[in-house]
């Protein structure tokens, strides 16, 4: 069709643009598509966020974040070259005791799939246990990565944006991230990770978390909002909930998590 075709064209211009290290840094065959669907063709506009996102993933080392906590087995050669690539220099950090210490409370994990097979990647808004923005977004970065490889895994390669669920539990505004950190987030999941969000649910809102929703409100992308429901556990006819277990499927949707309303967690 003439709109495949011009997407070719708009690929095959773009990366001519891209210098040959930058073509080493592209995180998979599909990341000039992305940013180029993200500013709706607008190729001057693609190649600047594209540069950004490399830049970013570059001075974040987040290609050696991507393996520090995989086998040898676990990562391919490309992997492994990109990681080494970009932590030449810095072999002192130690990702993989970083990652421990963000991981113990399990306030960001992934697991289960949509019946499409995108990854479902939990995150918990009081579960916070460090006071490290920088580790926070690094733990954050990781499990964007793995929700990743899980969905191009259960699609079979055909797909690769997962779904977001936040647990809002027990929120409080005196324990609730600072304004700071989610506008870090924010900027992770909007700017560095473009074309990647599927659909965001935000699971038992209570009403001191609308006064936070209002205040990040404005930094949301109008695309991103389009993707946000939210899931309220006591109403029957929540479009939220109907929209996440259409989503799941009846077998996933009991095998969820307790925060999203499974009666039969995988763990």
């Amino acid at each position: 069709s003439s709109s495949k075709e011009k997407e070719l064209a708009a690929i095959y211009e773009m990366r001519s643009q891209l210098t040959n290290d930058e073509k080493k840094e592209l995180t998979d065959p599909t990341m000039l598509l992305r940013h180029y669907w993200a500013e709706k063709g607008n190729i001057s506009h693609a190649m600047t966020t594209l540069r950004e996102a490399l830049q970013w993933r570059r001075q974040f080392e987040a290609n050696a974040l991507r393996v520090c906590m995989m086998r040898k087995s676990d990562s391919d050669d490309d992997d492994n070259n990109k990681a080494e690539t970009t932590t030449k220099g810095s072999s002192s950090k130690n990702y993989q005791a970083m990652m421990r210490l963000e991981n113990e409370t399990g306030k960001i994990f992934v697991r289960g799939t949509t019946l499409e097979g995108r990854a479902l990647m939990y995150m918990f808004a009081m579960r916070n246990n460090t006071h490290s923005d920088l580790d926070n977004m690094r733990h954050l970065v990781w499990n964007l990565e793995k929700a990743i490889r899980v969905t191009k895994h259960h699609s079979n390669g055909r797909l690769d944006k997962y779904c977001l669920l936040i647990d809002c539990a027990n929120y409080s505004l005196k324990k609730a991230p600072s304004l700071q950190a989610s506008k870090m987030t924010l900027d992770v999941l909007q700017k560095h990770f473009k074309e990647r969000m599927h659909r965001i649910y935000v699971l038992n809102p209570p009403l001191a978390f609308r006064i936070f929703w209002n205040m990040v409100k404005p930094f949301i992308d109008p695309v991103t909002k389009t993707k946000i429901v939210f899931c309220t556990p006591n109403n029957p006819n929540d479009e939220g909930l109907e929209q996440l277990r259409e989503d799941v499927g009846p077998e996933q949707a009991k095998r969820m998590e307790p925060c999203a309303f499974g009666t039969e967690p995988i763990r």
